[in-house]
């Protein structure tokens, strides 16, 4: 009869050693497939910001197009004056249109770091999971 009960009791040890081996197997595989849910919805959320960021770019842009047009033609109108007299309007109209510049890049500075906040990138660079 111990004869019997030895390979009895080492085919149930072995059924359920395989049945927690597969239940280990199970949870891993569901872990996983929550983590890589984490990792997609990341990266949606990352794309969905893309076209804000081209948006808020392309307004900064048109910002900066119009401070150097500016620049060129009063620096345009200087160079062509042909005395000091004919200078002295073009010259104040460079000069606000340098400080429109000079000013330009302190709202650069503001615009990217409002931009960030706005779209979420400063906390997407800081808390980028490894």
């Amino acid at each position: 009869m111990r004869k019997m009960m030895i390979p009895v009791v080492l085919v149930v040890v072995l059924l359920l050693g395989s049945v927690g081996m597969y239940n280990s197997v199970k949870s891993a595989k569901i872990e996983v497939d929550a983590q890589y849910g984490q990792v997609e919805n990341q990266i949606q959320r990352r794309a969905d910001l893309i076209p804000n960021l081209v948006t808020t770019v392309k307004g900064y842009m048109q910002y900066e197009e119009k401070v150097l047009t500016e620049v060129t033609a009063a620096r345009a109108q200087v160079a062509q004056a042909a005395s000091p007299e004919e200078m002295a309007g073009p010259i104040v109209f460079l000069g606000s249109a340098l400080c429109s510049f000079v000013s330009g890049m302190d709202f650069a500075v503001d615009f990217a770091d409002t931009a960030m906040k706005r779209l979420g990138l400063k906390e997407e660079r800081t808390h980028i999971p490894m």
